[in-house]
């Protein structure tokens, strides 16, 4: 339990580190988000991934 500890511990801290760089960062304009969505989609597409991350990695993942 003491690695799990202590992995819980470094991702809260990599997670403020993350939130304390965000806060310095400038509000993202509505284009920009929509620019990051549309990319995002492109990319889902582009692997096959249509909104269901079940039946989406059941097809893709290898056999073990």
């Amino acid at each position: 339990m003491l690695v799990v500890g202590g992995a819980v511990a470094g991702a809260e801290a990599v997670a403020q580190h993350v939130l304390k760089y965000l806060a310095g960062q400038p509000e993202l304009q509505l284009s920009q988000i929509a620019a990051i969505e549309a990319q995002v989609k492109a990319l889902q597409e582009r692997v096959g991934y249509s909104g269901n991350y079940r039946e989406w990695i059941a097809k893709v993942e290898a056999p073990v």
